[in-house]
C-alpha cells in the first residue's frame, strides 16, 4: 500500500514543546531540539515571530512552563 500526501499528513507530529532548564528554556519541533538555553526574552521573540504566540498567549504559555515544567503547543 502506498502513502499518499493524506496518509502523511495524518501521521505527522505538529507540536512544539517548550521546556524549562534551570533558568532557560529549550524548543523542541516535533520532538527534534531547534533551540536549547536560551532566554525568556528569546523564547518570547521565537514564540511570537515564528508562530504567532504573542502577548497574552505568551504569558499563559510562559506560566504553565514555570509551573509544571514543560508545555506542548498543538498547531
Amino acid at each position: 500500500m502506498s502513502r499518499t500526501n493524506k496518509d502523511s499528513a495524518a501521521n505527522t507530529r505538529r507540536d512544539i514543546e517548550v521546556r524549562l532548564v534551570g533558568d532557560a528554556f529549550d524548543i523542541l519541533l516535533r520532538g527534534e531540539m531547534i533551540h536549547t538555553q536560551i532566554s525568556e526574552r528569546t523564547l518570547n521573540d521565537i514564540l511570537c515571530v515564528r508562530w504567532g504566540y504573542c502577548g497574552s498567549e505568551f504569558e499563559e504559555i510562559l506560566r504553565e512552563v514555570r509551573s509544571v515544567g514543560r508545555k506542548i503547543i498543538l498547531f
